[in-house]
């Protein structure tokens, strides 16, 4: 019996470390490069706040990477803001993208 749980908690890390994996390659290429440690912490931080279900762990890892990635492109306009062009006034109170 405890063969059998560690082989399915071994499993288990085998998913959330793939689809970490996945969205660290993910983000640098759709948002660009940046801090992958930071990035990668986000992803604990969310997969942590969230309920863990009974099964489907590879669902829930998959929602936990879509979650992660909807919070970082809406925080992307703070996190790197855009420099006005030449003649343009930005107010910087104000998002250049909206979400």
């Amino acid at each position: 019996m405890v063969g059998n749980a560690m082989a399915h908690t071994e499993a288990i890390v085998k998913l959330a470390h793939a689809e970490l994996a996945a969205f660290l390659r993910g983000t640098e290429a759709g948002i660009g490069q940046g801090d992958q440690q930071e990035r990668g912490n986000e992803w604990i931080e969310t997969l942590i706040s969230r309920d863990w279900p009974e099964r489907n762990y590879q669902g829930f890892f998959r929602a936990v990477t879509i979650l992660t990635m909807l919070q970082l492109v809406s925080d992307e306009p703070r996190r790197t803001p855009r420099k006005a062009t030449k003649g343009e006034k930005h107010d910087v109170g104000q998002p250049l993208i909206s979400v």
